[in-house]
């Protein structure tokens, strides 16, 4: 923001903006000098500085020829940032008010809000959504690879990396199933090297994200094509599913001696 924007943001007009920033740090201009220096037409020089003098942010110093200096500006702008920060703090009474409602009102949900069923492009939407939230930690497990296609996996590397570049950790769990398809090993290698914690387990329940400790999406499958992802985001919920992470993962194999095999 410029020294004008900032003079348009407080309540000045366009042309008092360009007046009163041309007379900061002179000692007194005179109307010919502002007009000549200034895109602004003669008459609104005269209906600019009247206007200024009239709200005590100008100085009019009369002589042979008047001339004219800006007030400073911590004064000329004192009442006016006055009335912005009594805005703001009853802006933020509001918000508090807000909070006070939603926290109460979520209090009151239904447990089945803590539960969706996720169908269409909200199966991939949701879970890259919930990656762009992540803050601290992310947990995985990867049973199957559900988009094979390089698109797709290309584009779940690029949000990975991201995050870890972020400084989040990353612990992805990996289905012995899963790292034999060779296509899939190179992708694995390029996230462990980023600073993503792998390890491998024989088999898992299924593929499942955890996030912050806060929401979890996992898959479920009946036939080959046939896929449900379910998202939680009652605490209780992903507190259990954080729990199963654990027992599997501490039964897991360190990554580094399967990627070697490949």
């Amino acid at each position: 923001m410029n020294n004008q924007e900032l003079m348009k943001s407080l309540g000045l007009t366009s042309y008092e903006a360009q007046v009163y920033c041309a007379l900061v740090g002179t000692n007194g201009t005179k109307v010919q000098e502002l007009s000549n220096s200034l895109t602004v037409p003669r008459p609104q020089v005269y209906l600019a500085l009247k206007r200024l003098v009239a709200r005590g942010m100008c100085i009019e110093h009369r002589g042979k020829v008047n001339r004219y200096s800006a007030v400073l500006p911590s004064i000329a702008f004192k009442e006016i940032m006055a009335n912005e920060k009594e805005q703001l703090r009853a802006k933020a009474k509001g918000i508090a008010e807000l909070d006070r409602t939603h926290k109460q009102r979520v209090k009151r949900a239904d447990p089945f809000e803590f539960v969706e069923v996720l169908k269409g492009q909200r199966i991939r939407q949701t879970p890259a959504d919930l990656y762009k939230k992540a803050e601290k930690e992310i947990l995985v497990f990867c049973k199957k690879i559900r988009d094979r296609n390089e698109k797709e996996m290309n584009a779940t590397l690029r949000r990975e990396m991201a995050l870890l570049r972020k400084g989040i950790k990353v612990r992805c769990l990996y289905g012995e199933q899963c790292l034999k398809d060779r296509e899939f090993i190179p992708f694995v290698r390029k996230l462990v090297d980023a600073g993503e914690v792998g390890r491998v387990a024989g088999t898992l329940p299924m593929n499942m994200v955890i996030v912050d400790k806060q929401a979890a999406t996992f898959s479920l499958s009946t036939r080959e094509d046939d896929i449900t992802v379910f998202l939680f985001n009652h605490p209780s919920l992903v507190t259990v599913m954080i729990a199963s992470f654990e027992n599997f993962w501490s039964k897991g194999r360190n990554i580094t001696a399967a990627l070697s095999d490949g």
